[in-house]
């Protein structure tokens, strides 16, 4: 649940994403969907982040595999922020993707407005 603000003129671009809530939260081990999601974007055959060297390597590289369904929140902020704007990305980007598919494709749906209108 995040929300992507559409007002004209706000901060760079004409869209920003902000995130007021995520399924994250309500997961009983929010650490090992979190670890998915990172580990999910950095394979080799799909890689879509490039974390070397970055806070979030050094920091999931800290938490032992064995302790990372024990992990609470705040321990690592690093790993939180990204988890949370991957999650919301591609939430969004499935948003996206269903109105382009649902829409109404019907080249002549404003035909009317380019009629000729006849004077009186």
């Amino acid at each position: 649940m995040w929300k992507l603000n559409e007002e004209a003129g706000s901060g760079y671009g004409r869209d920003q994403l902000t995130i007021e809530s995520t399924t994250i939260l309500d997961m009983p081990a929010p650490y090992l969907c979190m670890f998915t999601i990172s580990s999910d974007c950095t394979r080799e055959d799909r890689k879509q982040l490039y974390l070397h060297g970055s806070k979030v390597a050094h920091a999931m590289n800290e938490v032992p595999r064995d302790e990372v369904a024990d992990t609470r929140f705040g321990e690592h902020p690093a790993i939180e922020s990204l988890a949370f704007v991957v999650d919301a990305l591609r939430s969004r980007l499935e948003q996206q993707v269903f109105e382009r598919d649902n829409r109404n494709t019907d080249p002549y749906r404003n035909w009317a407005r380019f009629k000729r209108r006849r004077r009186p």
